[in-house]
């Protein structure tokens, strides 16, 4: 299968997927349970994404993630990151996400991804699962009679337990979040940008020398695109 008819197969899954509900896809309506959420809905009980109940798509360009954050044994780049989700018809409650690709584009032959490098030379390949979500976060500012878009607003990514799962040529192991949920808040710009800087992202290492097995945390860089854009409004 060529390239575009192999990325055309696997959107067209995915949407079909995201529409129908099934289990890659499910909303959850109304305000989520952290105390985060519940003091952005309280600031602004009626907003609602637009626009609602649609196919999101959100890509990056270069990704990376370090193992340690400072200084890093292994650094994985990758070209290539995409998440799908879908806004709810109403509310800034989460919803799910498929679990994020990340790789080095589509080989031109194959259809297949390639895999992201490493600092130490490897290649380095992220297997995502379970159910991760995404929720709008308003500005703690914003009132209703806040003009929008505004600055402040944040997006909330929640990776399950083992969400991910990066492996590379040295056989070093690397599991994202191996004990428990772990969110992930980033800048949103109100029109379609999602920034992500953290330096504090929970792993487990393991493998043989150099794999970085004494590493607990990880740092993670990327900035999403979505299209369409999304914003709230009141």
């Amino acid at each position: 299968m060529d390239r575009n008819r192999k990325a055309s197969a696997f959107a067209a899954a995915a949407v079909t997927a995201l529409a129908l509900g099934t289990g890659w896809f499910h909303a959850t309506h109304g305000t989520a349970g952290t105390a985060a959420h519940q003091t952005r809905a309280a600031t602004d009980t009626d907003d609602k994404l637009r626009p609602a109940n649609y196919i999101l798509i959100g890509t990056a360009g270069t990704t990376t993630f370090s193992v340690p954050p400072s200084p890093p044994v292994i650094t994985v780049t990758c070209t290539a990151s995409e998440a799908t989700s879908k806004t709810l018809p109403s509310g800034l409650g989460a919803s799910q996400v498929l679990p994020p690709m990340f790789n080095n584009g589509l080989n031109s032959s194959t259809g297949q991804p390639n895999p992201c490098t490493d600092s130490t030379g490897g290649k380095d390949t992220t297997v995502t699962k379970g159910i991760w979500t995404i929720t709008f976060l308003d500005s703690p500012t914003e009132t209703e009679t806040s003009a929008e878009p505004n600055t402040g607003d944040q997006l909330e990514i929640t990776i399950p337990k083992g969400g991910a799962v990066v492996t590379n040529s040295l056989h070093c192991v690397i599991t994202v979040a191996p004990t428990a949920a772990f969110q992930v808040i980033g800048a949103y710009d109100d029109v379609n940008k999602f920034t992500v800087s953290l330096s504090n992202l929970p792993v487990s290492v393991a493998g043989p020398s150099p794999c970085p097995t004494a590493a607990t945390t990880s740092s993670f860089n990327g900035v999403y695109t979505f299209s369409p854009s999304m914003r709230d409004i009141s």
